[in-house]
């Protein structure tokens, strides 16, 4: 009996040390994955055992003010301008960022006119330094019932700037044409800027 209790033996050792492996595998899979599980958690927010607030009386915080003055006021007619083929027009105005931020300016052109000359008259908005020359309405390619121009220019808080508006019809545009008008409406838009 002697000899199969020793052989007994000697498998329940082997078998304890084959299963070591295996165990110091699982253990070591097991604290891998806990430390995962707590780093995860640690990373999801910061945590502080001492915090303290302070109340400051008196704080005041105040929004910025914008606003624009088109020829000094709050809305502007530009009148009415004969443009004929190969004869551009120039009409100036003036626009003054009423507000005590930064502003960029942006002009759009609309019209609800059926009118043929919609699809051919160009327009074009610049700033000038001085008088509006008709003959800078050339550079406009986009048609009047379609303009429009983001963030022409900025405008310092209280700053006032002449800008024209270019009107032009192209040479060899159709005779029936001839007298018709297109009324539309000039949009001019400010967005505050950093």
């Amino acid at each position: 009996m002697d000899s199969r209790q020793t052989r007994r033996q000697s498998l329940a050792v082997e078998r304890a040390r084959r299963r070591r492996p295996v165990r110091s595998l699982v253990v070591a899979t097991a604290t891998a994955m806990g430390c995962a599980v707590l780093g995860v958690a640690a990373a999801g927010g910061t945590y502080a055992f001492l915090n303290d607030t302070k109340t400051l009386p008196g704080a005041t915080i105040q929004a910025g003010t914008m606003g624009l003055l088109v020829n000094d006021a709050a809305t502007a007619n530009l009148g009415t301008v004969t443009v004929n083929p190969g004869s551009p027009q120039a009409i100036p105005f003036t626009v003054t960022n009423t507000g005590d931020v930064v502003a960029r300016f942006s002009v759009a052109s609309s019209t609800t006119s059926t009118s043929g000359l919609k699809s051919i008259m160009r327009a074009n908005v610049g700033v000038t330094s001085g008088s509006c020359v008709a003959s800078d309405a050339a550079a406009g390619t986009q048609t009047i019932d379609s303009y429009a121009s983001t963030g022409i220019l900025d405008f310092a808080a209280g700053e006032k700037k002449n800008l024209c508006l270019y009107l032009s019809v192209p040479t060899g545009s159709d005779a029936a044409l001839s007298g018709t008008s297109i009324p539309f409406t000039l949009t001019l838009t400010s967005q505050q800027i950093q």
